[in-house]
């Protein structure tokens, strides 16, 4: 399924960047296929993540670098710690805490310039907000308009921002001069976890809409892989 799935969004992206559908049937066969499916904020979504992973290599490598300096401070204060020299061991973290901090800057610089290049995020933005207020009127949330609002912006930046750490959301490790070997930690789909704010009051709010989002982003990738079968 992972390998079936990480086709058709290959393909999905190639069309959506295809400058020449006339002579390019396959292509225009996908995005024929994702006209024709009825989930409609499915389609939305599924177009956004396509946009993002074609924008995010540069945040990707970036957050990647941050996890790598997070991993060696790490290593750093335990080694200081082992030889007693509380000076070394202030040296240590200092630096370390400030280089780490200077790759988290460079990677949300990395992410905004990644966000101007999603021509369906607005109207796909747009389209989670109005979803997120029938949804929470359907559960009744009892809340304002305005905190569902900021509760649907939470979503959607968990929801684009769910890269795997491990594989940088290639879905694989190595490959140039080492083995590739499919990601473990994220089943080789290259989304993490949904890193949510366990402090926010609305988590689970967020955490419910993020399902749904999901569960919409599916439907439609596969609804279109059934509907290229027929074709």
């Amino acid at each position: 399924m992972t390998d079936e799935r990480t086709a058709t969004d290959e393909r999905y992206s190639q069309a959506v960047r295809s400058k020449n559908l006339a002579s390019e049937r396959v292509d225009v066969d996908y995005l024929i296929a994702a006209g024709m499916i009825t989930e409609t904020l499915g389609v939305l979504l599924y177009r956004l993540a396509t946009e993002w992973d074609m924008a995010a290599g540069d945040y990707r490598l970036a957050l990647r670098h941050v996890r790598t300096l997070e991993f060696r401070s790490l290593r750093a204060m335990r080694a200081s710690r082992r030889t007693g020299d509380a000076v070394l061991a202030l040296r240590l973290t200092s630096e370390a805490a400030a280089d780490t901090a200077t790759a988290r800057a460079s990677a949300e610089t990395a992410r905004v310039l990644a966000m101007s290049y999603l021509k369906s995020l607005h109207g796909t933005s747009a389209a989670v907000h109005r979803f997120a207020q029938r949804f929470s009127i359907a559960k009744r949330w009892g809340l304002q308009p305005d905190i569902v609002e900021s509760i649907a912006a939470k979503a959607m930046r968990i929801w684009l921002d769910s890269v795997c750490a491990s594989c940088a959301g290639r879905s694989f490790n190595g490959g140039y001069t080492s083995p590739v070997v499919l990601c473990t930690a994220c089943g080789s789909t290259g989304r993490a976890l949904w890193a949510l704010d366990q402090h926010d009051v609305f988590a689970p709010q967020i955490r419910a809409l993020l399902v749904q989002m999901d569960g919409k982003a599916s439907t439609a990738e596969r609804e279109m892989r059934e509907l290229l079968r027929r074709r």
